[in-house]
């Protein structure tokens, strides 16, 4: 099967779009089919074969069309490479002790 990857993001601002189609981009010079789109557009993604989803963070907290798209395709998520990343605000430190307390 030949590969083909999602990148889905959730942005206010569109700093996470951007960091979307970079990553999309460098999938792509890799030799990847790769779609990028705003994860409130994803109806179905039974025909990819990995998947990166990142979301603006705002308050700790991720947006609710990120965290809207976990659980609609948690089925076929738990199938799938997945790689998730976050953009906002960032403080140094141990980043498992600054994320305590998000939900994700």
């Amino acid at each position: 099967m030949k590969h083909h990857v999602l990148v889905a993001y959730a942005t206010k601002y569109e700093a996470t779009e951007d960091i979307a189609a970079h990553i999309g981009r460098a999938l792509r010079k890799s030799g990847l089919r790769t779609e990028i789109r705003p994860a409130d557009s994803v109806k179905d993604i039974g025909s990819y074969t990995a998947v990166v989803l990142g979301s603006a963070v705002y308050m700790g907290g991720w947006r609710k069309d990120a965290a809207k798209f976990l659980k609609k395709h948690e089925s076929r998520l738990a199938e799938l490479p997945v790689w998730l990343f976050s953009s906002g605000p960032t403080n140094t430190g141990d980043p498992v002790e600054l994320t305590e307390g998000w939900r994700f």
